[in-house]
């Protein structure tokens, strides 16, 4: 007769082997990781391990810039957030720029990425992960012992003498300022002499964003990239509201 199943050990022994794959899978880490800022609970999904497929390609450099379109409550902020805490633990000396419509947006989402840094699963997955420095530690400014370092800031703040690995645009326009002309020509000028210049060589930039308006910024890129051929070439996912597809 068989021994029966320890389903505790099992569990255990089954957690252990996620732990070990989520350092360098990102869908895996995600999902290990999401009840440390969505406690309530994050419901996986077919477009969030799309996306989180895609973002790994950005970590390991296959793309280098990505424009991420997606509806509401999609859990994009949630993704691309747990997304810039696991490129810190596989690159802890990647500096990282996290930038939204607004400065408070943007230190929440810097205030998350802490948050997941810190807890001890984050340990548990990058064992070589040596914290943060207890000397420059605000919510949207702090740096990893390694060198490395997050900045939050809203579009249009000055980030001067800072420079990124990767930068993060998450909703640059909100949908109340998405409407408004003049506040989507003040995004895609600060992107351009403002973020752009700030890209360390192969750095790479995301953009996820709800499209509020043809002509916002992910608009703009395209279009440019069309007209100028020495302009970035953008690798785009877009998931509808309703997906009909199989």
């Amino acid at each position: 007769m068989a021994d029966p199943i320890n389903k505790k050990k099992l569990y255990t022994e089954l957690y252990k082997k996620a732990l070990l794959k989520a350092a360098n899978d990102f869908p895996t880490y995600a999902q290990i990781m999401a009840p440390v800022i969505i406690p309530e609970g994050f419901v996986w999904g077919r477009h969030l391990q799309k996306l989180a497929e895609t973002l790994q390609l950005v970590e390991e450099g296959e793309i280098t810039r990505l424009m991420i379109e997606i509806s509401p409550g999609g859990s994009k902020s949630s993704l691309v957030t747990l997304f810039e805490s696991w490129c810190l633990g596989r690159h802890p000396t990647w500096k990282i720029l996290g930038v939204s419509h607004s400065g408070q947006l943007a230190t929440k989402f810097a205030r998350f990425v802490k948050d997941m840094v810190g807890s001890p699963n984050y340990t548990n997955i990058f064992p070589d992960f040596k914290g943060l420095r207890e000397d420059v530690q605000a919510s949207g400014y702090w740096y990893t012992r390694s060198g490395g370092m997050f900045v939050s800031a809203g579009v249009g703040a000055g980030i001067a003498g800072e420079r990124a690995n990767l930068a993060v645009l998450d909703d640059p326009l909100s949908e109340q300022t998405a409407e408004s002309e003049l506040e989507r020509k003040k995004v895609v000028d600060w992107y351009g002499p403002g973020l752009k210049t700030r890209m360390l060589p192969d750095a790479r930039v995301v953009i996820v964003n709800t499209r509020w308006n043809l002509s916002a910024l992910s608009g703009y890129l395209l279009d440019l990239e069309k007209k100028n051929t020495e302009a970035d070439k953008w690798n785009s996912v877009s998931i509808p509201e309703i997906l009909d597809a199989p």
